[in-house]
């Protein structure tokens, strides 16, 4: 399977998966103003990263040639309690959902090291947001393997 679709595909498996086993009554929960808000945060989130992944794959040359390596991602994380980024409510609020891109603007001869520049955005994953946030940074790698 390439990597568009192995990325793609599971990026739609993790969410369906995700809203079956944390999404107390779905399709009802979906239907109220808090659910839709919810479930068009996830639908953006997914868009656009599977539009940059896209993009990204038809670019095949051109924008690639000035950063060594560029990658999207998108994911879920569970905290020990509720998580800052959520309101308690009926849905798990201890899920936090992440995503964000990362182009390498530096990297060592050997390929280990990397100097990278970031977005990051974080939120609530099935609840309303308490808090999110979105960052534009930095970040020194090494590769370990």
């Amino acid at each position: 399977m390439s990597g568009i679709k192995l990325f793609i595909s599971s990026v739609i498996a993790i969410a369906l998966l995700s809203i079956a086993i944390f999404v107390k009554r779905p399709v009802d929960y979906f239907k109220t103003g808090e659910g839709k808000g919810v479930l068009f945060g996830i639908a953006a989130a997914i868009g656009a990263t599977v539009a940059i992944a896209l993009f990204a794959f038809s670019l095949k040359t051109q924008a690639l040639e000035y950063f060594d390596s560029g990658e999207v991602y998108l994911g879920l994380d569970a905290t020990k309690n509720i998580s800052p980024m959520c309101y308690s409510g009926e849905n798990s609020d201890r899920l936090t959902s992440n995503l964000g891109a990362r182009f390498s603007l530096l990297k060592s001869d050997d390929g280990q090291a990397s100097v990278n520049f970031r977005y990051t955005h974080h939120s609530c994953a099935f609840n309303p947001d308490n808090r999110s946030y979105d960052a534009l940074g930095f970040e020194a790698v090494y590769r370990i393997w």
